[in-house]
């Protein structure tokens, strides 16, 4: 009778204290998440959302004769080979599983930049071995966290499926961060017994670090176990959103290398896939209903490469993949670009190497598609700038002029048309109207003067969009119709005079040359208020 009694006892503390342990403030576990690439599961936090893997941040250098050279931090090119996985929850205490694989180059200094070529041959020098000893384990940690390991690992109590878990300690800093290794016994899946794991949690601000170390071991360590292997660990191809012509062209291997990284960023994702054509990797979350979208969106990003290599022609090869990300949630496309960037609706993000795109929820799914398909024309020639153009800054009026000139684009049957696009137009009349158009100066705005930043008024931003619009249109359309002049020579005279000189104000001098300033702006204005010249210029769409 004694006996059952303290059974029942335990049992009662048992259930007492895993209800405790799922209520820690701020961190609390809910559903399995299944990564078959490793043949893993595990317990997340509860309402916990997977999260992508960034690209790696790009910077550029260029040498005193005009090189450019593209370096990145090593660690961030070490770091996706052992990443796989993170999982926040809406505290933003996250949860972080990486694999233990081969050890940092100790030649490198996480701290530097160094360029691919650099970081692979100091790779393949160091060899490819995984650490072979506690001090490795702990050195190979302490790279995967960004924060050194204190101490030795302590061993943590694990069930029958495990055949070694160890809590690390980290230097205290912000976030807190908490680390398990642990490896599995034999097991029907296939995961090899010698692979070491790293589960890393990053502790928002206010989540008691005591209770939590109690609650992961309590209740996520017991969770680790093994499940079905995927066949083709990657992440997914999608059949139904892939346009079934778009075919594969030949492929250096760069634009290979560049082509993995990009799938990899959606790796362990649910609910992500991915679609590709000759130049471009789409990765999106979009659902099955807009299928006739995505395929007509890989349609027109070809068209429009087409257009912008005829128009302004690569000065060297494009060897990188041209990476889309298509959010089908705008919450979740302010969270990837950042407050300061809420306010668009695409963005390409040069050290990012990514074109990002926001959903749109309102307007019926023609508006809809319509109003990404001009943001996508729009962002795509960023993109393409920077690749054709290998990274050199170029001006705001070239730039975002021709950026918001290709929004108009209207591709139907691989016929293209490049109409006026309403909301510029209609700001141009009025500008003009009130004479309030200062084209010398324009010509001369930074990027924080065009976009409102660093002080300067961000109400003046929407004129200089419609100007930088009205002024590449003008060029574009409606000066090769007045043989009077060759202002039509001059976004081509920009472009190679910024190649030759790699400096945009130069690029502007020489690409306006002899051109009478005050006649020139007078021309522009007549242009905008007069209905003949831009039903001429409407009808003209000889560009290709």
């Amino acid at each position: 009778m004694m006996r059952r009694l303290y059974i029942i006892a335990f049992l009662i503390v048992c259930a007492i204290t895993e209800s405790s342990a799922q209520r820690v403030r701020g961190l609390t576990f809910g559903p399995m998440a299944e990564l078959p690439d490793e043949g893993v599961s595990l317990r997340v936090f509860r309402n916990a959302q997977p999260v992508a893997l960034p690209q790696p941040t790009v910077y550029r250098y260029r040498s005193s004769d005009g090189v450019s050279h593209e370096r990145c931090a090593p660690r961030d090119l070490w770091y996706p080979g052992m990443y796989r996985g993170r999982w926040e929850d809406p505290a933003g205490n996250a949860l972080i599983l990486g694999v233990v694989g081969n050890m940092f180059p100790r030649s490198l200094s996480p701290d530097s930049h160094v360029t691919r070529d650099t970081y692979e041959q100091a790779f393949a020098a160091a060899g490819t071995e995984p650490p072979s000893n506690v001090d490795e384990l702990i050195a190979w940690a302490s790279m995967f966290a960004g924060a050194s390991v204190t101490g030795a690992p302590r061993p943590v109590r694990s069930g029958p499926l495990l055949h070694n878990v160890a809590a690390l300690d980290f230097d205290s800093q912000n976030p807190t961060r908490l680390g398990y290794v642990f490896q599995f016994g034999n097991n029907l899946h296939g995961v090899d017994p010698y692979q070491w794991f790293l589960a890393l949690f990053e502790l928002a601000e206010g989540t008691d670090a005591t209770a939590a170390a109690q609650a992961i071991e309590r209740d996520f360590v017991s969770s680790l176990a093994t499940t079905a292997r995927a066949a083709d660990p990657s992440a997914q191809a999608s059949p139904r959103f892939q346009h079934p012509e778009m075919a594969e062209a030949e492929r250096s291997a760069a634009f290979l290398e560049s082509r993995e990284r990009a799938i990899n960023s959606i790796r362990g994702l649910r609910g992500w896939w991915f679609v590709e054509t000759p130049s471009y990797v789409l990765v999106s979350d979009l659902s099955g209903g807009r299928r006739s979208f995505v395929q007509r969106l890989q349609e027109d990003l070809e068209a429009m490469r087409g257009i912008y290599e005829h128009l302004f022609p690569p000065r060297r090869p494009i060897e990188a993949v041209s990476l889309v990300r298509v959010f089908g949630d705008s919450d979740d496309y302010v969270n990837y670009v950042g407050p300061e960037n809420q306010w668009t609706g695409g963005i390409w993000m040069p050290s990012k190497r990514e074109l990002v795109i926001r959903p749109f929820e309102w307007g019926n799914e023609r508006e809809r598609r319509e109003r990404i398909a001009r943001i996508v024309y729009h962002e795509a020639w960023h993109q393409y700038l920077h690749y054709a153009f290998d990274g050199l800054q170029t001006s705001p009026w070239f730039n975002e002029g021709l950026a918001t000139f290709f929004e108009g684009a209207d591709i139907r049957r691989g016929d293209l048309r490049m109409d006026e696009v309403e909301r510029y137009a209609v700001m141009m009349e009025t500008l003009a109207r009130a004479e309030e158009i200062n084209l010398p100066s324009f010509l001369r705005l930074s990027y924080d003067q065009f976009y409102g930043r660093g002080g300067y008024p961000e109400q003046n931003r929407s004129a200089h969009y419609a100007i930088g619009w009205g002024l590449l249109y003008y060029l574009m359309k409606a000066a090769p119709l007045d043989p009077s002049n060759d202002y039509e020579q001059i976004p081509a005279r920009y472009a190679d005079a910024l190649w030759a000189t790699r400096n945009q104000a130069e690029a502007t001098s020489r690409a306006f040359e002899g051109v009478d300033m005050q006649a020139f702006q007078q021309q522009f204005q007549d242009f905008w208020l007069s209905p003949r010249l831009r039903h001429g210029a409407r009808r003209n769409n000889d560009l290709l």
